[in-house]
Formats: structure tokens, sequence, C-alpha cells
């Protein structure tokens, strides 16, 4: 069999052993979790989609003390794949048997590795104030992002991909009221879904004491990596010494300077008109200088 028809393949039987394997370690979870120590403490990585996070993520999970939880839609239910049902889970939606579920599967994790659990799922951004309830002693990195930049990059993918556009908001997350907006225009969309990430996800951080969450900028992540990781380390008591600092880059790219290039002058007055208040509130009221998204 030629490489060309084997890769589509092994791709999925990759997917597809990803799948069960972690769909194992749920229903093992669920049921002798409650055997394990109930203290659960684990370390959520949150932003609003396109901001960041999965690279964050990528160098912040190397560090030794920490176990990655990759387990996609499967801590909290069987919404993930469903279209027709909202992402975004609240509190009252709760039951009991769910709020027992998760702590078995997250006790049960950290039991067996004897280490924090660290959760970066975009989609767990509309499932906080559900995860704070059940995990009152949660902790939470969270990551924002120029909120122009995050949906162009919202819009570029989106627009790359056919698949995407089958669906509400492109695969990013369903809102409770995504289907009130389901006529809308693609920018409309995707600026109405970054609010709601950064509302959620503000909400779930006046309801913690401020030593459970840091903030990260996308923008001093990329300008200086290691310090920003040094900062959460510390922050999260967990000990920067320990990490192999030779794995993380002295700087990153900045790709903000996509928002400037690929989206018309019209395309951008249009989501400063829809984010003007929360960019302001999160720091990025001032239109950046030129020179430092160039791209020529």
């Amino acid at each position: 069999m030629s490489i060309k028809y084997f890769t589509p393949i092994q791709n999925r039987l990759n997917k597809a052993s990803s799948l069960m394997y972690w769909w194992v370690w749920r229903e093992l979870g669920s049921r002798l979790g409650g055997l394990c120590p109930p203290e659960t403490d684990p370390i959520f990585i949150v932003s609003p989609p396109r901001s960041g996070s999965s690279l964050f993520a990528r160098l912040f999970a190397a560090h030794p003390r920490l176990v990655r939880w990759n387990g996609r839609g499967q801590l909290w239910g069987k919404d993930y794949h469903n279209p027709d049902l909202p992402t975004e889970l609240r509190a009252q939606d709760l039951t009991d048997a769910d709020r027992q579920r998760m702590k078995n599967v997250l006790s049960f994790f950290q039991w067996w590795y004897s280490s924090p659990v660290l959760i970066k799922q975009v989609q767990a951004s509309l499932k906080l104030d559900a995860s704070v309830e059940i995990f009152p002693d949660l902790k939470l990195v969270v990551l924002f992002r120029d909120g122009r930049a995050s949906v162009e990059s919202l819009l570029r993918t989106i627009m790359a991909d056919p698949k995407r556009q089958q669906y509400p908001f492109g695969r990013y997350g369903r809102p409770k009221d995504f289907q009130d907006w389901c006529m809308a225009d693609w920018l409309e969309k995707m600026c109405h879904l970054w609010r709601t990430y950064v509302h959620r996800i503000q909400e779930a951080m006046a309801q913690l004491p401020d030593h459970r969450y840091i903030q990260v900028r996308y923008e001093d992540l990329c300008k200086d990596p290691r310090t920003e990781i040094r900062r959460v380390d510390e922050h999260l008591g967990l000990n920067p010494l320990e990490r192999d600092w030779t794995c993380i880059p002295s700087e990153l790219p900045n790709q903000n300077w996509k928002f400037r290039k690929n989206l018309s002058p019209m395309q951008q007055a249009a989501i400063g008109q829809r984010l003007g208040d929360l960019l302001t509130e999160l720091g990025y009221s001032n239109l950046l200088p030129q020179d430092e998204y160039s791209f020529d």
C-alpha cells in the first residue's frame, strides 16, 4: 500500500486509539475515583479561542510535576460532538451524578500520577461556572490576546476549512444562546463568541481568590516566554528550577500583525465597534504602532 493511502488510515487509527485510551481513563475514574483521596485541585488553562493557549500549554506542561489531561470532551459529557446542544455548561445544569463523576475521574487521574492535573481545552472556558462549582480549589491560568487578532484568526481558520463552516461557530464552542446567532455572518458570530468567552472567564475569576488564578497576555508571552512561565510557576507553587529551560525559547513570533494584513479597514472597524469596550477593559484600547505588527 502506498504511503499516500496508508497515512490517512494511520491517522484514523491513532485518533481511534487515543479516544479509546481516554474513554478507558474516564470509565475507570468514574468507577474507582471514589476510593481515591478526594483532594483535587486541577489547573485549568483557559482563554478565548485562538489566543495562544495551545502554545502556552505546550511549554508550560513540560514541568515534571504536572500531568496533562488530554481527553478532549469526555471529561464533561457527550455534548462535544453534538452540534444541536450548547457547549456552555452552567452550574445549575449539573446533576449530582455529573458532580460525582467528574470528581471521581480527576481524583483517580491525580492519584494515579501523584501530580496536579493540567487541563487545557479551549471549550473549558465555557464550562467554568460548572467547574468552579465542582472544584472550588481549582486554579486558573488565563490567557488573553488582542481580540482583533483572535477574531481574525478564527475567521481565517474557519474559511480555510469547509467542514468547520458546517457547524455553528465553526466548532469553536457553542454558547447558551448560539441558536440566536446562527443566521449572523461569521464576523458577528466570532465577535460574539470572543466576548462570551471573556465574560465567562471573568465571571470565574470573580468567584476565586487572587492566589487561585493568574493572567498571561499573549503579547507578553511572545516577547519573553521564560519570564512569563517562571511567573506562572511561582504563582502556582511549582519550582521553576525543576524545569529544563533549554526547551523554552527566549522569544516567540507574535502573529498579531495578521489582523492588519488580512482584514479590510471596514472589517477592523466592525470588530472595534463590537468589541471596543471589552478591548479597552483588557488593556487593548490604543492601536499598536504599525511597525510592531510589520509584515514587510
